[in-house]
């Protein structure tokens, strides 16, 4: 069983947080490309860590749209 573990640190501070999760259970198929279980694996690692962190951007007077979308 192949296994793969999540790991997010902030650099001032001594936070980090870890988990560990088999591809089965990120429900990644071992049969595909190695380029093909590496984009699964980043998709995966980007929404764990969207989940896991809470942030927030405070823009005190200045009309600016942070997002990343674009109109």
């Amino acid at each position: 069983m192949t296994t793969v573990t999540f790991t997010a640190s902030t650099a001032g501070e001594d936070a980090r947080m870890e988990q560990t999760f088999s591809l089965e259970e990120l429900n990644i198929d071992e049969s595909g490309t190695k380029e093909e279980i590496a984009y699964a694996i980043r998709r995966c690692f980007e929404s764990w860590l969207m989940d896991s962190v809470s942030f927030s951007i405070v823009i005190d007077g200045l009309d600016v749209d942070v997002s990343g979308e674009q109109d």
